[in-house]
């Protein structure tokens, strides 16, 4: 159990004691808290429900948590099973798949060992670690077809397979315990086993007939029997494409793609101690693996050696749960609020009875007994109902989730789906944090209740105010204004960004607090509010506080409260001129005038409340709102940049890595749809090279976390982009920075073509992380290059940096650039081409890319269309963003029915006053409609005060996102969205409190004067 989660547990046990043995030693007290807990049996489920929502949404986060790692770990066993570290030669560069896997000679890693590594882990002084199993192998990606039994013909094709080549006896002995496919005999020449997701993909049984595409020609496979995807018969690299496996012997992979008898590409390591336990070795094998490998990679190569399992292990579960729970921390304060609102209705219905009570000598401390007695029940059964809640509010999002996951693998690939697990100690951790929550904020608010005044209560006459200020309230605003200062000063000496802002913000309501009393409070904390606001509008142009949202959602959390409570501060405080605005309005109606004057006076009267009220609605709307101006903006940002995807071309083609495209233009002009719907296409080719001025080892990422990669001296790898003359005459990338003899990006790109001397870097070389972490190459500089198959040094002059043509804009440039006639320096041996194409008029991209996927499926291609890769982004951020409102949209269901809540007790509370107004002359009808005016009034100022912070909070994050990314970001305010939600909002609050209206148009004068409580 994580240590947090054991302190909460903790906590919520002590707790429980502390107050079951209260209730025994105070048995009179425990029954006066039971029988209010029972005692009105509609309040009590409101209280709950409010109660519950911080529950639900902590064990909606922790259940997802639980489902993500799971399924990490089930894929991780269906894909690696006994595997623990896979070796390879380092193909930093060609992390999409284009490259085919470098073989090396197997008498390479013949010094890897079991006791090899053993002995050289522990002389690195990490611990004696051991292997079990050490496999040679061959895997790749290709293309495979489906043949008919009779004939040929292709029935199914898919453009990649992961095929995988050992030898039957090692995989025998591999690991403490060999794969479940070691029991099975071996296939034999000719013979494989698929895994059941081939087999389906495939459409495949026992004995059907496999074509598999290599470099050097095809070969025929028989289906030996199906398999499940289990360890080495379900494996698949973690950026595959592949749609199932293949398993067979060695020796049928090497003739596949013309490996040498004793070639291979993978050696995979099991270590001891079982397919789960053994990743805690996974560090000190890896490191002892890649000293024992430092020199023995062929010339210009360099081995890496993957952590797989423990990568695929460690999984971002809790990064999700901890994301899921900041986005869900203001609704949860938005149920903390409801429950202070309700426990202050109660006190306020119970008035009367509490002054009784201390009356008769019932000290304040046996009041907060009471009180948290009957708030301690009502927390139990919160939390309880809440956890149950959260398990169904997890399904939901997990549906949500994998419906993404279905739309980015028909667009990008394969990518794991999640299935629904919940660990009981998440909910018992859920649970207990819910029952905290609920606890301490009943037992603070009933410590302020216990401060009524005997006198008023009993008589039921408002509270006055104290006329003098206590000295303990008079420091306590001093210390809220000096730490508020010395956060502000502290803020910028460390360029803290929280500090920067949190600081100031509370140094001007504690300075407020002083003043309202020598000032007018209006004027005062009017101009507090008014400067929060404003100054959380400047701040944002500092480095420090766009690095702070860059880094999650915690600054846009904490700035959101901050927001709203200057919001709900102004809106309160000037109720007085919204009231008197609605009330001229309504002249022209005299029949209305009266009633509205009534609506508007209750919330006038009754600030606190209104602001806690306002409160509630305005921090959900607050991040619902951001959530609808980040998705508007990030799609139109997609439909504004769609013209600059992939250089401006309409599409592209990817061959697979082991069987190139040859005599593109023939193929196209040979097939009747292609030949009418290509206009024109270039083709770009990659290979790798390296950059030796620069280590590899001082600029790996978190990409390369789980990789104990090149060795010290080993040169930094990149791509190399060879650019052919049509793609460099035409193009519209534009350059962020060029030398000055060039006078506009287009002379830099003739230049590039004619220039075999000239090359371009791609924005990654301006020394940030986004993607990953390369050196600073500013234009001017000479750029050292290496062929890492000929060890061949070229120079060249780089002349300008490759900008990026918007934030969502996919550009087919990587690393280095250069003209197509810089290739006859660097004959690296392992290149690839993609074809870009552009369509003609009219042409369908649906229809195009089904042609081009049918024509190329045996060369392993991936097709992309710009039309798709649009559609599917703006489709993909919808959803995400829609899922998490969906999440954040509880508490706000929860603060409507809050609101009914506070109405209904309103009419218990205000029954005096009903039967007054009703006795003076006010109708059953102006009743109904001053109530329904009333909430009306208080939900649509909460939907405005928290979708005018929302705004304010949205616009802020969008605009540090454009100075963090250096874009030209367009703000997209979502009008028709938000107006639907505010619009939907506030007719549910209506209806939602119809039934207290008209309850209170039913009181009759009589009754409700001489009510007693």
């Amino acid at each position: 159990m994580e240590p947090v989660a054991a302190v909460v547990l903790t906590l919520a046990l002590a707790v429980t004691l502390m107050v079951g043995v209260s209730m025994l030693r105070h048995p009179v007290l425990r029954r006066m808290g039971v029988r209010n807990f029972g005692r009105r049996k509609g309040n009590t489920a409101l209280v709950i429900l409010g109660s519950m929502v911080g529950t639900a949404l902590i064990a909606g986060s922790l259940v997802i948590s639980d489902s993500i790692e799971r399924a990490m770990y089930l894929q991780a066993q269906r894909g690696l099973g006994e595997i623990d570290e896979v070796v390879q030669i380092d193909a930093q560069a060609s992390s999409d798949g284009q490259l085919p896997l470098p073989i090396f000679d197997s008498s390479t890693v013949a010094d890897v060992t079991a006791d090899a590594i053993t002995a050289k882990s522990k002389a690195l002084g990490k611990g004696a670690a051991r292997v079990d199993g050490l496999m040679l192998a061959i895997t790749q990606e290709v293309p495979a077809e489906a043949l008919s039994d009779d004939s040929d013909s292709v029935r199914v094709a898919s453009p990649a397979v992961t095929i995988v080549g050992v030898r039957w006896d090692d995989l025998k002995t591999f690991g403490g315990t060999p794969p479940p496919i070691a029991s099975r005999p071996d296939p034999g020449p000719g013979g494989a086993y698929i895994s059941s997701k081939l087999a389906t993909v495939l459409e495949l049984r026992t004995g059907s007939r496999l074509r598999l595409r290599g470099p050097k020609g095809a070969q025929t496979i028989t289906v030996a029997g199906i398999v499940p995807e289990e360890g080495i018969s379900g494996y698949a690299t973690p950026s595959a494409r592949s749609e199932g496996t293949l398993l067979t012997g060695i020796e049928e992979i090497r003739t596949l793609l013309g490996a040498s008898p004793t070639g291979v590409n993978t050696l995979f390591i099991s270590n001891a101690g079982g397919p789960v336990d053994g990743v805690d070795a996974s560090s000190a094998v890896a490191g002892a693996v890649q000293e024992l490998l430092q020199t023995r990679a062929p010339a210009g190569t360099q081995f890496a050696v993957s952590q797989a399992k423990k990568s695929a292990l460690a999984g971002d579960g809790g990064e999700i749960a901890a994301f899921f729970l900041g986005m869900s921390s203001l609704s949860i304060l938005s149920g903390i609020l409801l429950i202070v609102n309700l426990y202050a209705m109660l006190a306020e219905e119970r008035k009367s009875e509490l002054g009784i009570l201390r009356a008769v000598a019932l000290r304040r401390g046996a009041l907060v007994r009471m009180f948290v007695y009957e708030g301690y029940l009502y927390s139990v059964c919160a939390s309880l109902l809440g956890a149950l809640a959260g398990v169904g509010i997890a399904m939901g999002l997990l549906w949500g989730l994998n419906r993404l996951s279905r739309l980015i693998k028909e667009a990008w690939g394969d990518v794991f789906s999640v299935i629904f697990y919940a660990h009981p100690s998440s909910l018992v951790v859920a649970a207990s944090a819910g029952l905290l929550a609920t606890f301490l904020t009943t037992l603070f608010t009933s410590i302020r209740i216990s401060r009524l005044n005997i006198v008023t209560a009993i008589r039921d006459l408002p509270a006055q105010k104290p006329v003098r200020r206590s000295v303990r309230r008079l420091v306590l605003q001093v210390l809220l204004l000096l730490s508020g200062g010395a956060l502000a000063a502290a803020g910028f000496a460390l360029g803290n960004a929280y500090m920067m802002f949190a600081g100031p913000a509370l140094a001007a309501f504690g300075l407020a607090f002083l003043l309202a009393h020598r000032l007018p409070g209006r004027f005062v904390w009017s101009v507090a509010a008014v400067g929060v606001l404003l100054y959380s509008y400047l701040v944002t142009g500092l480095d420090a506080v766009v690095d702070a949202q860059e880094d999650g959602p915690g600054w846009t959390l904490l700035a959101g409260v901050f927001l709203v409570v200057a919001a709900v501060v102004l809106t309160t405080y000037n109720l007085g001129i919204v009231s008197w605005a609605l009330r001229k309005a309504a002249y022209r109606l005299p029949s209305l005038a009266s009633v509205l004057r009534m609506a508007f006076a209750y919330p006038a009267a009754k600030r606190g409340r209104t602001g806690l009220t306002l409160a509630m609605f305005a921090l959900v709307l607050y991040m619902v709102t951001i959530l609808s101006i980040m998705g508007s903006t990030f799609r139109g940002e997609i439909a504004r940049t769609s013209s600059a995807q992939l250089s401006g071309y309409d599409g592209g083609v990817l061959p697979g890595p082991v069987t190139p495209i040859e005599n593109f233009r023939g193929r196209i002009e040979r097939n009747p749809v292609l030949r009418t719907s290509i206009e024109d296409y270039s083709e770009l080719r990659y290979g790798q090279l390296n950059l030796p001025a620069y280590k590899a080892v001082d600029y790996l990422d978190e990409w390369d976390n789980d990789r104990e990669g090149a060795p010290k001296d080993a040169p930094l790898q990149d791509a190399v982009t060879f650019l052919p003359d049509d793609y460099l005459g035409s193009t519209p990338e534009t350059l962020e920075e060029r030398l000055p003899e060039y006078k506009s990006d287009r002379d830099a790109w003739q230049a590039l073509a004619s220039d075999p001397s000239l090359a371009l870097v791609t924005s990654a070389y301006d020394g940030g992380t986004e993607w990953m972490r390369r050196p600073v190459i500013k234009p001017g500089s000479t750029l050292v290059l290496r062929d890492p198959a000929s060890g061949t040094e070229v120079t060249r002059r780089v002349i300008g940096r490759i900008g990026t043509a918007g934030d969502f804009a996919s550009s087919p440039l990587e690393g280095v650039v250069l003209g197509d006639a810089a290739r006859t320096d660097l004959q690296s041996p392992q290149t690839s081409s993609r074809f870009l194409i552009r369509l003609a008029e009219g042409a369908d991209p649906t229809v195009v890319k089904r042609e081009l996927r049918k024509e190329f499926v045996a060369n392993g291609a991936q097709t992309l269309m710009v039309a798709d890769m649009v559609g599917t982004a703006s489709q993909l951020i919808g959803m995400w963003m829609g899922m998490l409102q969906a999440f954040l949209a509880f508490g706000l269901i929860v603060g409507i029915a809050g609101l009914a809540v506070i109405s209904a007790r309103a009419v218990h509370e205000r029954r005096r006053d009903i039967g007054t107004q009703r006795a003076v002359g006010f109708d059953r009808r102006a009743m109904r409609w001053q109530f329904m005016l009333e909430t009306s009034f208080v939900a649509l100022l909460g939907i405005v005060v928290g979708t005018g912070a929302g705004t304010l909070g949205g616009f802020n994050l969008m605009k540090s996102f454009a100075n963090a990314e250096s874009s030209d970001l367009h703000l997209v305010f979502p009008w028709a969205q938000l107006g639907a939600l505010g619009l939907g909002v506030w007719a549910a609050t209506l209806v939602f409190t119809i039934v207290p209206a008209m309850r209170a148009s039913r009181v009759l004068p009589v009754e409700a004067l001489r009510y007693q409580g």
